[in-house]
C-alpha cells in the first residue's frame, strides 16, 4: 500500500494529478479518427461508454498546434500563476452547431482535462439515448417519482420533465449534445480526463427556491406549468441553434423572480470557475518535465461571461465555497402551512372517495321491487340496455376521477412549500455502474468502528490529491455553525492493473464523541465539501443490546436485499452493518470501476451506520490489494484480521482466503494462526467473559454447508475447519471449540443455512428439549451469504444431520445482542417483503471463562 500523504504531493510535482477513470486492454482504442469509431465505442448492451485511458504517474508528451484554428465562440483564460489555460466552448444545448464547436476544440487542442457543467446527479445524460426526453411524463411516472423521493420533489420533477418534453419534441432534438460529443472526443485522446464541473442540481434547486417566498413558490410552478403549453415556432427552432435556450428561459423567469438569476447563474459561474481553475493550479508532469496544464471547458453561452468575470478574483475562500452549498431552511410558517395543506388534502380525497361511492350506488338501479316483493321488469332482464347502462356508469365515474385528480393536482402544488426538489431526472436513462466520468467532489463515504465509543472514523475517496478534513457538530450545518474539525491522511492508491488508474483514500477519526448522541458530518479539503450525513455514535461499556445487519456477498449488480436494508439503517433499526466478504463483484472489475459504484451504492448506508468488514475470494485480485485501501478497519493487519467489542459480544474477524491463496504467501496462515489463538485465549478468561461473555467470529468461507457447488466446506475434511497436517496448518475448529466461541458466522454460499450446535461433525444440542440453543454443548454455526449479486442463489443438496434450516431466498440476518445472556438471530427475505424465514435465540447462562465440555 502506498503510504504517501498529502504533504508529500508538491515534492512530486503533479504526478499526482493523473486520476483518469479509464484503461484498456490495448492501445487498438486510441485508434479512432475524427469523425470516426465515436459510435464505436458505444456497449450496445449496458450503455456505456469507454472513458479516457491512460492513469500514468508521468504524463506523455503531447504536440498540440502552436496557433490551432478555434471556433469564434472559444473564450481564452490564463491562470495567473500556474501558466496553465482554459478554454471556454460556450455552448447552446439544444445547438447542433455547438457540438461542431466542442469537437472541433478537443481536436485541435488535445486537453488534459475536459471539465463540463454538468454535476454527478445528472452524468446519465452522457449515456442517453437521443429519444428518450421525448416521451412525455405520465401520471405513473409521477406516483413513481411520490415514492422514490416525497411530494414535494415529485412535483418539481414532474413540471420540468413536462417542459423538458415539450421542448425537446417540438425541436426534434435532446439537449446536452454538445456534453455527448465532448465525452466521445474525450476518449480517443490518451491522457485526459472529465470533470463533472458544476455545483449539484439538488444544491442549486434547493437554494433557487428557498431563495423564494411561498407565494412566489407558487407563482413559479405556474409559469413552468404555462410553458408546457407554449408553442415553438420554427423561428425559435432556428434560434435555439445559435442561442442557449434553457439560459433564456432563467432569464425569463428572472424578469418575474430576481433572486433565480443569482441562484441558478451566478452562483453556478463562480462555482464553475472555481473547478476550471483548480484544475489547472499545478503543471502537468510529463517526461521531459512539468508542463502547464490544458482544459477545455464546455458549458452553456449563458456562463461565459459570469466565468471571465470570476476568473479575475482571488481564489475562493473555503467559507465562500461553503456558503455556495449550503442549503437554507425551510421557515417555520411553510413547515406548518406544508401540514395543514397535507391535512387538507387527505380530507378531500376521502371526501371525494365518500362522493364517489355514493354516486356509484345510486346509479346502478339493477332493478325494482313491489310492494309484494315481486320484481317487475327491468333493463335486467334486457342485458344490452344493461350494457349500455354500466357504460354510461363508466363514463360519468370517469369525468368524475377526472375532476378529482384535477383538484387533487391543485392541492399537491399548494403542498411544495419546501425547496426539496432533487433535480430534474432523465427519463429512461440512469448513470451506468461502470460510469467513466468522475467528479472532483468527495465520494464514496463510509464510516467503521475501532471499538472505542468516543471515536467513528470515516474513509472516503477523492480522483485528486487533497486535503483530508472531517467537520462534525451535534446541529445541521448552517452558515452560523462552528464545528469541530480534525484533519486525517491521504493515501495514493495505484490499482495495479495494466490501466493503473489512480484515486486518493482518505481516512479522518472524530473523536471526543458522546455516547448515543446523533451527530452530523461532511468531509472534504477544507473548501470543497460532501453533502451533510448523520450518523448515531455507539454506546460504551457491555451493559446495552446493539442491532446488527450482517450478510456476505453482495454485489452492484442483483443487489438484491439493499433497497431494504437501507430503509432498516434510516429508520434506525440498525446500530452496524457487517459485510462478510465478497463485495461488488468484483472490487477490481473494470480497473476499480466496480468498486467505486459499490461504494456509491452502500453509501447512503454505510455512511450513516459503521460498515466493518470481512475479506472474502472475490477480493484476491492482487494480494487484495482493494480491499486493503478501499476498507478502513482497526487492528493494524489491513483489516484482514481483527476483532472489536460491541456491547457484550466480541466480533473477531479472520481470513479464510489465507488458505486458498497461497501465492501470497503461506506465513499469513501461522501469523493469523498465532493472533486468533492469543486473543481467543484473553477473551475468554474469567475477567473478560465477565464483562462480554459472548463471543463471535466472522469468516467467508464455512467450516460447514450443504450446498451442491463442491465448496470446501462440503467436503468431510474441509481446509477451513481441520487445516493441514501436512503444511502445519493447526485445526481452526478445535481452537474455537476450546476458547468457548458461541457463534460463527459465514458467507460465500449464497443461501441461509443454520445448523444445530456441532463439533467435529457431530450435533451437541443444549439440555432444554424445547430450544437446542439453550446452553448448547458446542458452536453455532450459521450462513448468510444470499444479499444479492450477479451469481443468483445457490441450490443445496440433500440435508446433513446438523442442518436445522435451509433458505435461497435472498436476504440478509438481522442479530440483536439483547443481554449477556441472549443473542436473537433471524433471517430476513426479501423475496417475502422483508418476512422473516427463520429465526432462533441463543441462551447463555454462564459468565466465567468456558470450555466445551
Amino acid at each position: 500500500m502506498d503510504t504517501s500523504t498529502a504533504d508529500d504531493r508538491d515534492a512530486r510535482g503533479d504526478s499526482e494529478l493523473e486520476q483518469e477513470e479509464g484503461g484498456y486492454e490495448d492501445d487498438s482504442e486510441y485508434e479512432a479518427s475524427d469523425g470516426e469509431g465515436a459510435g464505436d465505442h458505444f456497449d450496445e448492451i449496458n450503455g456505456s461508454v469507454p472513458f479516457v485511458p491512460n492513469d500514468k504517474s508521468i504524463r506523455g508528451e503531447k504536440f498540440r498546434p502552436l496557433n490551432p484554428e478555434l471556433p469564434e465562440t472559444v473564450t481564452v483564460l490564463d491562470h495567473p500563476t500556474s501558466g496553465g489555460r482554459v478554454y471556454i466552448v460556450g455552448t447552446a444545448h439544444f445547438g447542433s452547431k455547438s457540438q461542431e464547436d466542442v469537437a472541433t476544440t478537443i481536436r485541435q487542442l488535445m486537453p488534459d482535462y475536459v471539465v463540463l457543467e454538468l454535476c454527478p446527479e445528472r452524468k446519465a445524460v452522457l449515456t442517453i439515448d437521443e429519444n428518450a426526453q421525448q416521451v412525455d411524463p405520465t401520471m405513473q411516472d409521477f406516483n413513481q417519482m411520490v415514492k422514490r423521493t416525497g411530494v414535494s420533489q415529485a412535483v418539481l420533477q414532474f413540471c420540468l420533465l413536462k417542459l423538458s418534453a415539450h421542448c425537446t419534441s417540438k425541436l426534434g432534438m435532446t439537449p446536452g449534445g454538445e456534453m455527448r460529443c465532448a465525452y466521445r472526443e474525450a476518449c480517443k485522446l490518451p491522457d485526459c480526463m472529465i470533470l463533472l464541473g458544476d455545483r449539484p442540481i439538488s444544491i442549486t434547486l434547493k437554494r433557487a427556491f428557498g431563495s423564494l417566498s411561498l407565494w412566489q413558490k407558487m407563482q413559479f410552478l405556474w409559469v413552468v406549468m404555462r410553458e408546457m403549453k407554449t408553442d415553438i415556432s420554427q423561428e425559435d427552432v432556428e434560434k435555439c441553434k445559435s442561442n442557449d435556450v434553457l439560459e433564456e428561459l432563467i432569464e425569463k423567469l428572472s424578469e418575474e423572480f430576481p433572486t433565480l438569476h443569482r441562484v441558478l447563474v451566478s452562483e453556478r459561474d463562480l462555482f464553475l470557475a472555481h473547478i476550471l481553475k483548480s484544475s489547472i493550479a499545478k503543471p502537468i508532469a510529463r517526461a521531459n518535465g512539468p508542463q502547464p496544464g490544458v482544459v477545455v471547458g464546455v458549458v452553456g453561452i449563458g456562463h461565459v461571461s459570469g466565468i471571465k468575470r470570476a476568473w479575475k478574483n482571488d481564489t475562493m475562500t473555503p467559507q465562500e465555497l461553503n456558503d455556495l452549498l449550503a442549503i437554507p431552511q425551510r421557515s417555520t410558517g411553510e413547515k406548518v402551512l406544508g401540514v395543514a395543506v397535507r391535512v387538507s388534502l387527505l380530507a378531500l380525497m376521502g371526501y371525494g372517495s365518500y362522493r364517489l361511492g355514493r354516486f356509484a350506488w345510486t346509479r346502478l338501479d339493477l332493478g325494482r321491487f313491489t310492494k309484494d316483493g315481486f320484481r317487475e321488469h327491468t333493463d335486467i332482464d334486457n342485458p344490452f340496455r344493461l350494457q349500455q347502462q354500466f357504460l354510461n356508469i363508466l363514463k360519468n365515474l370517469k369525468s368524475y376521477s377526472i375532476m378529482m385528480k384535477t383538484i387533487s393536482w391543485l392541492a399537491i402544488v399548494l403542498v411544495f412549500t419546501a425547496a426539496e426538489a432533487r433535480g430534474v431526472v432523465v427519463k429512461h436513462a440512469e448513470a451506468n455502474t461502470r460510469d467513466r466520468v468522475t467528479s472532483p467532489l468527495p465520494e464514496q463515504v463510509h464510516l467503521s468502528w475501532d471499538g472505542d465509543a468516543s471515536h467513528m472514523t470515516v474513509t472516503w475517496s477523492t480522483v485528486l490529491s487533497a486535503s483530508t478534513v472531517v467537520q462534525y457538530q451535534l446541529t445541521k450545518f448552517d452558515n452560523t455553525s462552528q464545528p469541530m474539525e480534525v484533519n486525517g491522511q491521504q493515501t495514493k492508491f495505484v490499482d495495479p492493473a495494466k490501466a493503473q488508474r489512480t484515486q486518493y483514500i482518505h481516512r479522518g477519526v472524530m473523536v471526543d464523541l458522546l455516547p448515543k448522541t446523533f451527530y452530523y458530518y461532511r468531509v472534504g479539503d477544507g473548501v470543497t465539501w460532501t453533502e451533510v450525513f448523520r450518523f448515531r455514535s455507539l454506546q460504551s461499556g457491555s451493559d446495552w443490546n446493539p442491532r446488527l445487519a450482517v450478510f456476505g456477498d453482495l454485489g452492484v449488480e442483483n443487489a438484491q436485499s439493499m433497497k431494504r436494508l437501507k430503509r432498516d439503517v434510516l429508520k434506525g433499526r440498525i446500530d452496524m452493518v457487517i459485510h462478510v466478504g465478497d463485495f461488488g463483484y468484483d472490487l477490481n472489475d473494470d480497473d476499480g470501476r466496480v468498486g467505486d459504484a459499490f461504494l456509491r451504492m452502500m453509501q447512503p448506508v454505510a455512511a450513516t451506520v459503521p460498515y466493518q468488514t470481512v475479506v472474502g475470494n472475490h477480493e484476491s485480485f492482487a494480494n487484495f490489494t482493494h480491499y486493503k485501501n478501499r476498507f478502513t478497519m482497526p487492528g493494524g493487519n489491513d483489516g484482514m484480521f481483527y476483532d472489536f467489542t460491541v456491547g457484550p459480544a466480541t466480533f473477531v474477524v479472520f481470513s479464510t482466503e489465507f488458505y486458498f491463496y497461497l501465492q501470497f504467501g503461506e506465513e499469513q496462515i501461522t501469523r493469523q494462526y498465532t493472533w486468533l489463538e492469543k486473543e481467543l485465549k484473553r477473551l475468554n478468561h474469567l475477567a473478560a467473559r465477565k464483562k462480554t461473555p459472548w463471543i463471535i467470529t466472522l469468516g467467508h468461507r464455512p467450516m460447514y454447508c450443504s450446498n451442491d457447488d463442491g465448496d470446501d466446506c462440503t467436503l468431510r475434511d474441509s481446509i477451513i475447519r481441520t487445516g493441514n497436517r501436512t503444511r502445519g496448518w493447526k485445526s481452526l475448529e478445535r481452537l474455537f471449540h476450546r476458547h468457548g466461541v458461541d457463534l460463527c458466522v459465514w458467507a460465500h454460499e449464497h443461501s441461509y443455512e443454520r445448523m444445530w450446535p456441532v463439533y467435529n461433525r457431530q450435533v451437541f444440542n443444549g439440555s432444554n428439549p424445547s430450544n437446542p440453543y439453550d446452553n448448547p454443548g458446542a458452536p453455532v454455526h450459521v450462513v448468510s451469504g444470499s444479499a444479492g449479486c450477479k451469481e443468483k442463489t445457490d441450490n443445496f443438496l440433500a440435508p446433513t444431520e446438523w442442518d436445522a434450516f435451509r433458505n435461497s431466498d435472498y436476504g440478509y440476518m438481522r442479530m440483536h445482542v439483547r443481554n449477556r445472556t441472549h443473542i436473537t438471530v433471524e433471517q430476513v427475505s426479501d423475496e417475502k417483503g422483508g418476512g422473516i424465514t427463520d429465526t432462533f435465540t441463543l441462551v447463555k447462562t454462564r459468565t466465567h471463562g468456558f470450555r466445551y465440555h
